[in-house]
């Protein structure tokens, strides 16, 4: 089994979430905090559970885990959707 990071996944979370940001001027990188710091408000990680839902390839049910910890940086959802796939396909 391959570890490597999708960094095509990376890429597209962080350009996506970039877009979530009220302030376009906030620099953003894959440990950014995001729930944490505020950057991201309900709205935003509303939009962003459908983003994920769509990457999972299902439902995913947000009351299920700790949002601040599963997806506080870009590593985190990262690794959120890597385990969720992996969940769904085997």
């Amino acid at each position: 089994m391959n570890s490597a990071p999708d960094t095509s996944l990376r890429s597209r979370l962080l350009t996506f979430t970039r877009g979530l940001s009220p302030d376009p001027r906030v620099e953003m990188n894959e440990w950014t905090p995001l729930l944490q710091s505020g950057l991201l408000d309900s709205a935003a990680t509303l939009q962003l559970a459908e983003w994920i839902q769509r990457e999972v390839g299902a439902d995913v049910d947000l009351l299920q885990f700790d949002l601040s910890k599963e997806w506080n940086t870009i590593i985190d959802i990262e690794n959120f959707i890597q385990r969720h796939r992996r969940t769904q396909t085997g």
